[in-house]
């Protein structure tokens, strides 16, 4: 047997472990992040559902929704403010609120469990007003949410306003070709305007047999 091998053997093992590890640690690099910890390094937004869990106070134990102005409503608190605040942060900050009335705060804990989108939709859809969507909603979810468009819709001038801005975009080209990009994304807050067509003037009416009749 020719012990001069052994070193250059035992040489081999541990490159070729070497190389095994960098795989591996390269492999659970690569592993796609959980939902969970997306939502969770997420910072809030008004629509948000937040979960709030402290052991005894039932009062605490369920979801808060963030309303428009970024505020969750606690109860004997009143409103915090949690728009732009990570997980993390918005749940130093409840018990540090929470800490004016309740006791044994550090077995609080806060979670982001749901996204959504708080969007005021306008003009001519059958039942304008503010509709609550998913956090993954777009244009058209808005539009249904809002009974869909009214006759007379203007659908290559649709706006979004947006923080004292105006974003147009023409619908009808979406809807004939189906390419991306061409309508945007919505965001918390936005009003969705449809505006009416030249053709049918400033003036809607909706008819029905009896209105033809006189």
């Amino acid at each position: 047997m020719n012990w001069q091998s052994k070193p250059r053997w035992s040489s081999a093992v541990v490159w070729l472990i070497s190389v095994a590890c960098a795989v591996t640690v390269q492999v659970v690099m690569l592993q796609p992040v959980s939902s969970q910890e997306n939502l969770d390094r997420a910072r809030l937004r008004s629509g948000d559902i937040v979960h709030i869990m402290l052991p005894g106070e039932s009062a605490l134990n369920k979801d808060f929704q963030i309303d428009g102005r970024g505020h969750v409503l606690l109860p004997e608190i009143g409103p915090i403010a949690l728009t732009g605040l990570t997980v993390q942060e918005a749940a130093s900050h409840v018990r540090i609120q929470l800490g004016r009335v309740y006791r044994e705060l550090d077995k609080l804990r806060l979670s982001l469990k749901e996204r959504r989108l708080i969007v005021q939709v306008a003009g001519f859809v059958k039942a304008p007003g503010t509709v609550n969507l998913s956090g993954d909603a777009n244009v058209q979810s808005a539009i249904t949410a809002a009974g869909g468009f009214s006759q007379g819709a203007q659908l290559d001038r649709l706006m979004i306003r947006r923080a004292g801005k105006e974003i147009v975009f023409d619908y009808k080209k979406y809807l004939d070709s189906g390419a991306p990009g061409i309508v945007p994304d919505l965001e918390p807050l936005d009003l969705l305007f449809v505006p009416s067509s030249p053709v049918t003037g400033k003036v809607h009416i909706e008819f029905d047999g009896r209105t033809l009749s006189q």
